[in-house]
């Protein structure tokens, strides 16, 4: 009876676990492309009281990071944005441990940006600088005025104002890795690409040779003992290894007994090191491994993480900083930065959480449509980062989940398919109720307002983020392009049902594919594509063929939105938002004029552009600037107005904007709203709807081939469970029955 009861046993056992991977820990078995690079993190010196912590986040590969900040230990996160206008990627951040509420972020092209007020709004501070590119930046423990910054390729350089001014004091040397001595204000010492390590005593204006690590290739960190006054004891990590030295440096040994990977990434140790002995490191591939005995021995502590192949193909670390809590010795708190999110530990390193950081964002709203209806119908419809299309019927006061068929994303974080990149009306909504949405390598359509989707047919080569744009004259021609980072170029010309590759880009896409084209496509067949390098392209024929229409160097390569004048048949006008600026053209692309203006920067980082429908007359777009704000013209690009702060995601006008004055612009989580051209906003509440188990069995059953195979699979199990529970019961009841008549 125990045998069968085991049997039992561990066979419900099984089943549960398979549905537990299946509902609710998708991402054991199933990783989403591109993964959610976290690149940086930080905890708040006063992290005890204010529970503040930041993160740099590249969230899919068309971003170039952001900067989400959490004052509830990591369960929310907002998105931080005024006045970083960077155009490349964010790489290091660092808080003042004197200074809290001052913080300094590197950029791989932009420089160096400065916050002061716990980094609710940013300045650059490049003066001196003789390279944008800054892989990191250390703010000194004993000031906030002394920060080194350590270039890319080469270079080390210092400021002794806090940003105000850099000098180079190194130019040649490649440095890879630098840390200040905890208890000795002047005292730094720097690693380099090589394997040496050099220091300074007189706060980096002169250096001494230290050590230097044969064979052990780039010195990745280095950690200094909060004791080294009396310990004398720092650590080295390398690509080969870790090594120590208990006698400041004139001697080292190696201590890798333990650690099955010795390209080391990173290290940290307890600020109760003294005591407890403990440090950590993150390896290249094998994730974090601890030490309790001063690094003599290590154990791999990955209980939780998720380590990812793709990783190493693009030649990242599996998890890179780690983030010690200051108050460690109580709450046991490390944060890790992942290629695959932020994880957390509370019982220092047993076993880790992923933070989920894009659940917490995964209502920040992407995209905005307007139905060509919206006069008579009032429709809108939304796309959020991570999860379900919503659609609105009434300008936004009420919302409805139009997922069924298309989209089922906040499944804890590792999404099926991933979010829905471009949402259209059709321009003939009035009578054919259609919209689509492009994901990654699948197209959606439905045609009773969002009731019912379907997945149409895609190549299978197509396998990438597509973005869609539909013809002007979809009610006729049903034509309707989509194009993707590599290049590919599809035409549709049945609604969808049908596509054909009509061409392929050679150049390499540096920010998300945009496609214009004419409102007078249906005679002219004139395109334009943007967002690769080699410029703006041209095609004159529907798509078949393309040509470069931009030679000016300043816009080379660097085109993000590209928006035609509703009046193109007359006045030939183009608008090119890059990260370089705004740009006009007023003859097909053949002289590109930049729009310079007092209201905003010249090398200005254009996110999007808005134009009126009665463009001819009212001279009317709006212009949404990275880290700037929204800006508004009303004479046609010569003068500029702020009515906004910079959104996140997309802005709308309605199709009537001459006569309702209509604005709609997302800021994170939140959809905002003007009727009166920008002069005033309000707010639109939306109540985002939340997953169950229950919800991703309708999308297994209702999506693809392989998700019914597991569906069919998890029956099968349980029927044979249900026939084995049935059999087994049988015997209990039986054997329960003849007991009853021997005793009588």
């Amino acid at each position: 009876m125990n045998t069968i009861l085991t049997r039992f046993r561990v066979m419900v056992g099984l089943g549960l676990s398979l549905l537990t991977v299946l509902f609710f820990n998708v991402n054991v078995a199933l990783a989403h492309i591109p993964h959610d690079v976290v690149i940086d993190t930080k905890l708040s010196p006063n992290y005890a009281q204010d529970r503040t912590l930041y993160h740099i986040t590249q969230l899919g590969i068309q971003t170039w990071g952001n900067l989400f900040k959490s004052e509830d230990k990591g369960k929310s996160w907002q998105r931080i944005e005024d006045g970083l206008d960077n155009q490349y990627k964010l790489s290091s951040l660092d808080i003042s441990a004197q200074s809290p509420e001052t913080l300094l972020l590197s950029s791989l092209g932009d420089g160096i940006y400065l916050s002061k007020n716990h980094g609710s709004t940013w300045q650059k501070v490049n003066s001196g600088l003789e390279n944008l590119n800054i892989k990191k930046v250390l703010i000194s423990p004993h000031s906030s005025n002394l920060v080194f910054a350590l270039g890319t390729e080469n270079g080390l350089y210092k400021t002794k104002d806090g940003g105000e001014s850099w000098t180079s004091v190194i130019k040649e040397q490649h440095i890879t890795a630098i840390a200040y001595f905890p208890n000795l204000e002047n005292q730094v010492v720097i690693g380099d690409g090589q394997g040496q390590i050099s220091l300074s005593k007189d706060f980096g204006e002169t250096w001494q040779p230290l050590a230097h690590f044969n064979n052990s290739g780039m010195i990745r960190d280095i950690k200094i003992s909060p004791n080294f006054n009396t310990d004398h004891t720092f650590f080295i990590g390398t690509e080969k290894g870790i090594f120590k030295t208990i006698d400041e440096g004139q001697s080292f040994i190696s201590i890798n007994q333990g650690l099955t990977d010795l390209s080391i990434a990173n290290l940290a140790l307890s600020p109760n090191y003294q005591k407890d002995q403990t440090l950590f490191t993150s390896a290249w591939k094998d994730g974090i491994f601890q030490s309790n005995d001063g690094g003599l021995s290590w154990q791999k502590s990955n209980q939780g993480l998720q380590t990812v192949e793709q990783a190493t193909s693009w030649n990242n670390p599996n998890f890179s900083q780690i983030s010690i809590s200051p108050n460690f010795v109580k709450d046991r708190t490390i944060f890790v930065a992942g290629f695959d999110g932020l994880f957390k530990t509370t019982n220092s390193g047993k076993n880790w959480q992923d933070t989920n950081i894009a659940v917490s964002v995964a209502n920040n709203i992407h995209h905005i449509a307007l139905s060509s209806n919206f006069a008579n119908d009032q429709t809108l419809a939304i796309n959020t980062l991570f999860n379900a299309p919503y659609i609105s019927h009434d300008q936004g006061k009420t919302w409805q989940s139009i997922e069924r068929g298309v989209q089922l994303d906040a499944l804890l974080k590792q999404h099926l398919i991933t979010n829905i990149i471009s949402l259209a009306f059709s321009p003939n909504y009035r009578y054919d109720h259609t919209l689509l949405a492009s994901t990654w390598g699948s197209l959606f359509k439905t045609t009773d307002q969002g009731k019912h989707w379907k997945k149409l047919w895609v190549p299978k080569h197509l396998r990438a983020d597509s973005y869609l744009t539909i013809s002007p004259h979809f009610g006729v021609d049903q034509t309707l392009y989509l194009t993707t980072f590599e290049g590919d170029i599809l035409r549709s010309t049945d609604g969808g049902e049908n596509f054909s590759a009509i061409g392929k880009l050679t150049g390499k896409a540096i920010q998300p594919p945009s496609l214009a084209i004419s409102p007078n496509f249906s005679v002219d067949q004139t395109l334009y594509l943007g967002g690769f390098t080699g410029g703006i392209n041209q095609s004159v024929d529907g798509g078949v063929t393309w040509h470069s229409v931009t030679k000016i160097l300043e816009i080379e390569g660097a085109s993000k939105k590209l928006v035609i004048s509703p009046n193109y048949q007359n006045d030939q006008t183009v608008f090119a938002g890059t990260s370089k600026g705004l740009f006009i053209t007023h003859d097909q692309g053949k002289i590109w004029e930049k729009l310079e203006n007092k209201a905003y920067s010249q090398e200005s980082n254009v996110e999007d552009i808005v134009i009126s429908s009665n463009y001819q007359k009212d001279q009317t777009f709006l212009i949404n600037l990275k880290g700037q704000g929204l800006f508004k013209t009303i004479d046609g690009g010569q003068t500029f107005t702020k009515i906004h702060q910079a959104f996140y995601g997309s802005i709308e006008l309605s199709p009537s904007y001459a006569v309702d004055q209509t604005i709609y612009g997302s800021t994170n989580m939140e959809l905002i709203k003007s009727i009166d051209g920008g002069l005033t906003w309000q707010t639109l509440p939306i109540n985002f709807k939340k997953y169950n188990g229950l919800d991703l069995l309708y999308y297994i059953i209702t999506n693809t081939t392989e998700r019914k195979i597991i569906f069919t699979l998890l029956v099968a199990l349980f029927s044979y469970l249900l026939w084995k529970f049935i059999k087994l019961s049988r015997k209990i009841f039986f054997r329960k029955s003849s007991h009853q008549v021997v005793l009588s």
